[in-house]
């Protein structure tokens, strides 16, 4: 049926674990670095375990696909992945647009308060060429 290595563990299931661990390593030096936090560490932490577990124990995803009105686990859990995806894209979307109102905003208001500074800078600048100019 497939190739298998290691009493019978697939070579693409070590291969996930491999990823996912690497995966959650990321999320535990983020952590650390004060890039996360603890909820968000304990949430990755459970989806990166979740998925090591459903790797190897394929058979429960069975559950889900036929409350969801599917056949298989798995194409329940590939509907669950894009339906995410597609979540994640949309917040992601949202995010980037309020961020780049917001730098809009900032740039504006130090264009304007750079417009002010000069402005009066300016004026000092030739008050004080004219006093100069007046002493000689």
């Amino acid at each position: 049926m497939y190739q298998t290595i290691f009493d019978g563990v697939a070579l693409i299931k070590i291969i996930f674990t491999i990823f996912a661990l690497f995966a959650w390593s990321r999320a535990i030096i983020r952590f650390y670095s004060k890039d996360l936090n603890i909820k968000e560490l304990l949430f990755w932490s459970f989806v990166w375990a979740l998925m090591i577990i459903l790797v190897y124990i394929p058979g429960k995803t069975n559950f889900l696909a036929r409350v969801l009105g599917m056949e298989r686990g798995n194409d329940a859990m590939f509907f669950l992945a894009i339906a995410g995806l597609f979540y994640a894209t949309y917040r992601l979307y949202v995010k980037s647009n309020e961020q780049e109102k917001e730098i809009t905003k900032l740039v504006r208001a130090l264009a304007l308060k750079g417009v002010k500074n000069r402005t009066s800078i300016a004026r000092r600048v030739s008050i004080r060429r004219g006093k100069k100019r007046k002493k000689d």
